[in-house]
């Protein structure tokens, strides 16, 4: 089937701004309450979608036009039927309603909408198959977006496509039973022994009925054959017409209460999303982990403030936001990208952000592309203070790193930094500055012995440490902000 481009399917949105649906449009029902409906769908295709937005099931609903929400009883089968009598009393124009509700679905999915995934009319095409067939699918697996709010969401999404044809399936293998035990009955009733009679003419009686049972024997065999047969292409035809919904994009808020939903939370990225990259991904550990796993995902957000995971694994994570426990050092597990086709080692690891917020502790960081820190570190070894509590030991094969809100004691360990920024930050030392390709300050301040003072808003490239801190000695001016 021929995939629809991203030009079509701007064309079908820009087609559905201005074509009312066909139960206003051929059939003549339209009264003030649904053109008032129509006016808002029009209003709301032309809204932006340039800001995340998830539409829940009563928006979805309202979006749609499909009126007041359906019951909750609702049935997978009934879904198209009760989408018409919604809107129209007209069972002809149920049909192609559908295929207009359909489209209209696409249309605000490639205007970049956001659906929950317990919204009914997104479930009723799960299971049941869109009147569009794999079209819809393929569309929908370009620009669909879907929101779980929790692991249980994501389970009930995996089972959706399957109940239809499970029945499908287990019917058809009672029919099948069904007809292979007659079968066996037919074939036991006809090959019961005769007693061999010395007659000549009983015994050429057997003869013929031995031929008439082996011609028996291979008609049902046949039979048998061309009924799998049939069951066989049975089963790919409804194989075929159940469409799996797989979205682009997902984002999901999880709760990990032990290692058994760590373990699920993989088994279901390897199965219900499998081929399907991940948005935001938040990941909160309550109980220490032995192991935890992740995979091709934008951002991924893990916080393990609670509780600490021993090992990790993850796999083209485009940026990584890690709460760290007070008793994890370091984050130890292996980490790949495939930037280029081509899954790499440990090693490349460095073209992942890495990000460190509300953290305590002590930590060593090394090979990452960009480290962000915020409202947590120090560079000293002074007592534990609840202000500043995460220590940074060292920092090694580090590209550009980010400091928001922290206290720097020394700047020893920014050394092997190429990129050095600083964002509403407090250090008192200017003479011990690192050798760094650039250095950005954006709000910084002492408040040390030194005195109170507002550093400049400066970017400073290629520059030594000693004209670094001239610079900053020069340009200082006096905190008036207490």
């Amino acid at each position: 089937m021929t995939r629809l481009s991203a030009h079509h399917i701007a064309l079908i949105a820009e087609h559905l701004v201005s074509t009312p649906p066909p139960t206003l449009q051929e059939h003549g029902h339209a009264d003030q309450p649904r053109r008032r409906r129509f006016a808002y769908w029009q209003q709301a295709e032309r809204d932006s979608f340039s800001e995340p937005i998830t539409f829940f099931d009563e928006d979805s609903t309202r979006l749609l036009g499909l009126g007041q929400p359906a019951s909750r009883g609702l049935q997978p089968a009934d879904a198209h039927a009760t989408t018409a009598h919604d809107v129209t009393s007209d069972p002809a124009a149920a049909p192609s309603l559908a295929v207009w509700l359909e489209r209209r679905f696409l249309a605000y999915s490639w205007l970049g909408a956001t659906w929950h995934s317990d919204c009914r009319f997104l479930i009723r095409l799960a299971t049941t198959p869109p009147l569009l067939g794999h079209g819809f699918s393929d569309v929908f697996a370009t620009c669909g977006r879907v929101r779980f709010r929790d692991l249980d969401a994501v389970s009930l999404w995996a089972n959706a496509p399957d109940r239809g044809g499970q029945r499908a399936d287990t019917s058809s293998t009672a029919v099948l039973a069904e007809a292979t035990a007659m079968g066996d009955s037919v074939s036991a009733s006809s090959t019961t022994p005769q007693v061999v009679r010395e007659d000549q003419q009983h015994q050429q009686q057997q003869e013929q009925q031995s031929v008439q049972q082996d011609q028996q024997q291979e008609d049902l065999q046949q039979q048998d054959q061309d009924d799998r047969k049939d069951h066989q292409q049975q089963q790919q035809q409804q194989q075929q017409q159940q469409t799996v919904l797989c979205p682009a994009l997902f984002f999901l808020d999880a709760q990990l209460q032990n290692q058994e939903a760590a373990d699920i939370w993989h088994e279901l990225r390897l199965t219900a999303l499998a081929g399907t990259r991940g948005g935001t991904v938040t990941l909160r550990v309550d109980e220490q982990l032995a192991f935890l796993a992740a995979s091709d995902i934008d951002t991924l957000r893990i916080d393990a403030a609670n509780a600490p995971i021993d090992t990790v694994a993850f796999s083209n994570v485009r940026r990584l936001e890690f709460a760290l426990h007070n008793t994890m050092e370091a984050i130890h597990g292996t980490f790949e990208q495939d930037s280029t086709g081509r899954r790499g080692s440990e090693k490349s690891i460095c073209a992942m952000p890495l990000v460190l917020a509300d953290c305590s502790g002590a930590v060593t960081i090394s090979s990452t592309a960009c480290l962000t820190v915020v409202n947590a570190a120090r560079t000293t070894s002074r007592p534990h203070s609840p202000d500043h509590p995460l220590l940074l030991r060292s920092i090694t094969d580090v590209s550009t790193c980010r400091l928001e809100g922290c206290h720097i004691g020394s700047f020893s360990c920014f050394d092997s930094i190429q990129r050095l920024i600083l964002n509403n930050c407090e250090f008192d030392d200017v003479s011990s500055l690192p050798h760094v390709t650039s250095l950005v300050l954006r709000g910084c301040r002492s408040t040390g012995n030194a005195g109170n003072w507002q550093w400049p808003n400066v970017v400073m490239v290629h520059q030594s440490p000693t004209e670094m801190a001239a610079t900053l000695q020069t340009r200082r001016t006096a905190d008036r902000s207490e």
